[in-house]
């Protein structure tokens, strides 16, 4: 039998079935290049969205999230049209079944020892997805949230705790896309650079460009100089050309360091 009778079923593919429903259903005349080009990106992303099962060991799930473009996302973007990308990320490994069949040590409180197993899992889910081959994929408190069962407000508690006990602030979509809720970046900025660690190593360790650090540490030596020589809020508000609720989180930040330079009667409105 000759091989052109089968011809036909090779065509009957999904992706020739997205193309003709756009010609047909959706009417979308025109160059069928283009519309061969449309049905390849769909075929794409079926194929991001919905991972091969063989390809996801035991323990990991498939999660799609923000792409990290290297940029500050523009003011007021919706979330639906942020750069997404999909990760496999190891929810549960062998080490936490391990640890979960031999239970809580004698000498440690449970709250506490279920405490740093959250951490260290959500500390190896941010870690997983920016490692993601395909591209970095950065994880918000609503999604780290959602990925370990607890409430926002413990998986802040446990960045920051990583963050004390380390001095490493995890790159999560908050911090890096200049969004954050508290630890804020300003914060765990000023917070490493009055701990000594230079600014270079600041950058590497908050996933914040070096040009943008430096920005912080200059607007907040500035605050401290002026807080010092007794000028108001306000007067330092229209010295260094910057917003008086900005200026208000940097003498906050100056006062946690130099409690010597409080002034009960300084103006703050």
């Amino acid at each position: 039998m000759s091989a052109i009778h089968y011809q036909a079923a090779t065509k009957r593919t999904f992706k020739q079935a997205i193309i003709f429903l756009l010609e047909h259903e959706y009417k979308l005349l025109g160059s069928h290049r283009v519309l061969e080009m449309i049905a390849d990106d769909i075929v794409e992303l079926q194929a991001e969205f919905y991972q091969d099962a063989n390809q996801v060991p035991p323990g990991h799930l498939v999660w799609h999230g923000t792409l990290d473009v290297g940029r500050k996302q523009p003011y007021g973007q919706r979330a639906e049209d942020e750069p997404s990308i999909t990760a496999i990320l190891p929810l549960i490994t062998a080490e936490d079944i391990v640890e979960a069949a031999q239970g809580c040590p004698k000498d440690k409180l449970p709250r506490i020892w279920s405490h740093e197993r959250d951490t260290r899992r959500i500390v190896r889910l941010v870690k997983a997805g920016l490692e993601n081959p395909s591209g970095r994929l950065l994880l918000s408190q609503a999604d780290l949230s959602l990925l370990v069962n607890r409430a926002i407000r413990t998986v802040r508690r446990c960045i920051y705790d990583h963050f004390e006990e380390t001095g490493e602030l995890l790159p999560i979509k908050g911090y890096v896309l200049d969004r954050g809720s508290k630890p804020t970046h300003k914060g765990m900025i000023i917070q490493l650079y009055e701990q000594g660690m230079s600014p270079p190593d600041i950058a590497r360790a908050t996933s914040h460009g070096l040009d943008a650090v430096d920005h912080y540490l200059k607007d907040y030596e500035r605050v401290k100089v002026l807080v010092d020589k007794g000028l108001s809020l306000s007067e330092i508000s229209q010295a260094i050309g910057r917003g008086l609720p900005t200026v208000k989180q940097y003498y906050k930040l100056v006062l946690s360091f130099y409690p010597e330079l409080n002034d009960d009667t300084r103006e703050e409105d």
